[in-house]
């Protein structure tokens, strides 16, 4: 029998014609071997290599078709990941504030209320000056736009000029919008209110229904 010197695979690529031989006889089939260098690609499944970089008469010379430098141009030149922006720092990093610093994601975001939007709506009558300012008069008169957890927080901006007595209920408040309702005669009352609560105080209906949730405790 004739052998192969060109692959270690040639002893059982004889076995394998053996074995054809020996099935072609016992099924009266015509009898045929296989070697190595009859193994081959389909005709045409290669197309014809394309030669770069062999000169400007081919259209291929110089830069091979990428054409002139850019990212484009280099080698694995894939897709850029999302929202990479050429190496500089990208847009969404500076609007999210990811660039420099941090957020902390245990603040509270306090609805603010200053003491020169106070006092004018207390002239103005949008807010009562003899009796208690809840939050829930606060959200109705259009002071705060949302009454939402974990509240209103009173500011001091407008301290110079405040001279309303008012008695006003608020979660927080600054040391100095503080003393600034007490020199003008009123007074701050500082509660807290869970989520749930607040939830009800903006979906009351009546003053019964605030002073309900205004007379349980929290905490």
């Amino acid at each position: 029998d004739r052998t192969s010197p060109l692959s270690p695979l040639s002893s059982s690529l004889s076995l394998s014609s053996l074995s054809v031989r020996a099935f072609a006889s016992s099924s009266s089939l015509q009898t045929f071997e296989v070697w190595v260098h009859h193994l081959a690609d389909n005709p045409n499944v290669n197309g014809e290599r394309k030669g770069v970089g062999r000169g400007i008469g081919s259209g291929l010379g110089k830069t091979s078709g990428h054409g002139q430098k850019g990212q484009k141009a280099r080698a694995g030149n894939t897709k850029p990941r999302l929202g990479f922006e050429g190496g500089q720092t990208a847009g969404w990093k500076h609007k999210y504030g990811e660039s420099f610093g941090f957020e902390n994601p245990f603040a509270r975001q306090f609805d603010a209320l200053n003491l020169s939007r106070l006092q004018m709506d207390v002239l103005t009558g949008r807010l009562p000056s003899d009796s208690l300012i809840t939050m829930k008069d606060l959200h109705t008169s259009g002071c705060i736009a949302k009454l939402r957890y974990p509240g209103v927080k009173l500011l001091a901006d407008g301290a110079d000029f405040f001279r309303v007595p008012v008695k006003i209920e608020v979660v927080g408040a600054s040391q100095s919008a503080i003393e600034a309702v007490r020199k003008a005669g009123g007074e701050v009352v500082r509660k807290f209110y869970p989520e749930r609560a607040l939830i009800k105080m903006r979906q009351a209906k009546t003053a019964e229904d605030v002073e309900d949730v205004r007379s349980q405790e929290y905490r």
